[in-house]
């Protein structure tokens, strides 16, 4: 991670960067806010797209039907995702929420919807 950052160029550093499912734990948040402070750079926002538990069950089943991965079509898989989810993820919340950093948005608006809403936050 610290030498991503680190190849990181001048522009990047001063327009942002966006990271996608990352940090996915508290050690990789801890872990980015060391290498970001390292370099001068800090974390603004964590966008959490907030979708119940039935709707991300649907979607995954929508896309096992797409997407072709075996384990989308197999619920003990999906269970199992949603359980470390519980456990590594949801943590994080209450972490952003406290330095500040927390955006909260509801993703089961339509995509043009929460587009709009990630947008006005960058």
């Amino acid at each position: 991670m610290a030498e991503v950052i680190k190849n990181v160029d001048e522009e990047a550093k001063t327009k942002g960067i966006i990271f996608d499912g990352f940090p996915r734990m508290m050690s990789q948040a801890t872990m980015l806010d060391k290498v970001a402070a390292e370099m001068g750079m800090e974390l603004s926002k964590f966008i959490y797209l907030k979708v119940g538990v039935d709707e991300v069950i649907k979607r995954i089943s929508l896309r096992s039907e797409t997407g072709g991965r075996a384990d989308d079509k197999d619920p003990v898989a999906v269970k199992n995702r949603l359980d470390v989810f519980s456990k590594e993820s949801v943590p994080l919340l209450e972490y952003y929420k406290n330095n500040g950093k927390l955006v909260e948005i509801d993703g089961e608006m339509t995509i043009e919807e929460v587009y709009a809403e990630i947008k006005k936050h960058l």
